[in-house]
């Protein structure tokens, strides 16, 4: 999945309130904001959902922030053995609490 620029906002789900993504998911600028989710693991903004597979890749300008977990910020979370890579100079940032990274079972 890439995203360039744009918005993803005001979405609710299980998990991976704004994006839920499984493989690469490359972003290049846009923001990610005001999404939640109330169970599940964690990623109310972002979730990479599997192991080593999943990789988050940013550049431009992104912003992720404002996202909950349960009404807490929580705006990404990295399942063990997950990564986020900069990929070029970031200027964005990615504010508030990061889930936990949980070991796979």
């Amino acid at each position: 999945m890439t995203i360039n620029g744009g918005m993803i906002a005001g979405n609710s789900a299980s998990s991976g309130g704004g994006v839920f993504a499984t493989n690469i998911f490359r972003m290049s600028g846009g923001t990610i904001t005001g999404n939640k989710i109330t169970e599940g693991l964690g990623g109310g903004g972002v979730s990479l959902a599997n192991d080593e597979t999943s990789v988050m890749n940013l550049s431009g300008s992104p912003i992720i922030q404002g996202n909950t977990f349960d009404g807490a910020e929580n705006n990404l979370f990295i399942r063990s053995g997950g990564a986020v890579n900069i990929v070029d100079s970031l200027c964005g940032i990615v504010r508030g609490e990061i889930g936990q990274r949980i070991a796979p079972n």
